[in-house]
């Protein structure tokens, strides 16, 4: 069985959906609502704020109780989405499609799965220069991901240690929501 399928067990979720076709291909609905929404959008360049995320032109994360999250703009989940590994892949559409959903993965699936006391769970911060600009980025994707301010790259490098082998899926959402942070400051898009 795949790392992915090993860890994706590990924490209690029916991978049966993945092993018969392990062909790991975009969600054909996102793909679609991107494309829809790219030649529709005619504010693409807004920075990212409340406004930009509520309009019609944002990816949708599901916002329910289960998804205190706000939408990523189009673009920059496009350009993500060509850079992810397979895993990543996994783990973000199983984190945006909507639930009932085998696999899918909610803010509670996170908090109990996956727990980080940001105060006392911190590493070394790496110190070169592209090390330190992708522990940020993750650290960014912990505050989105659990809806916190407190995230450091030292919390960020500590993660991906913990959260490592069997836990592993992840450190693959973290790097995926990353992925699509990182794609929006490089657009301008955010601070």
């Amino acid at each position: 069985m795949p790392p992915l399928l090993e860890a994706w067990t590990a924490i209690g979720k029916d991978v049966s959906f993945l092993i018969p076709n392990f062909d790991i291909k975009p969600n054909k609905k996102i793909v679609d609502q991107i494309t829809n929404n790219e030649t529709a959008d005619a504010n693409h360049d807004q920075p990212h704020n409340e406004t930009a995320a509520a309009s019609p032109a944002a990816i949708d994360v599901p916002t329910t109780s289960l998804h205190p999250y706000t939408a990523f703009h189009p673009r920059a989940v496009q350009q993500a989405l060509a850079g992810m590994s397979p895993y990543e892949l996994v783990m973000w559409t199983a984190f945006i499609s909507p639930s009932p959903k085998n696999g899918h993965v909610t803010y509670e699936d996170l908090l109990e799965k996956a727990p980080v006391d940001f105060d006392n769970d911190v590493d070394a911060a790496p110190t070169s220069k592209l090390p330190l600009r992708a522990a940020r980025r993750r650290a960014e994707a912990l505050c989105y991901l659990y809806q916190t301010d407190r995230a450091t790259a030292g919390c960020a490098v500590w993660y991906s240690k913990e959260y490592r082998d069997e836990r592993a899926c992840w450190v693959w959402l973290v790097k995926a929501v990353a992925r699509v942070i990182g794609a929006e400051r490089d657009m301008g898009l955010r601070k």
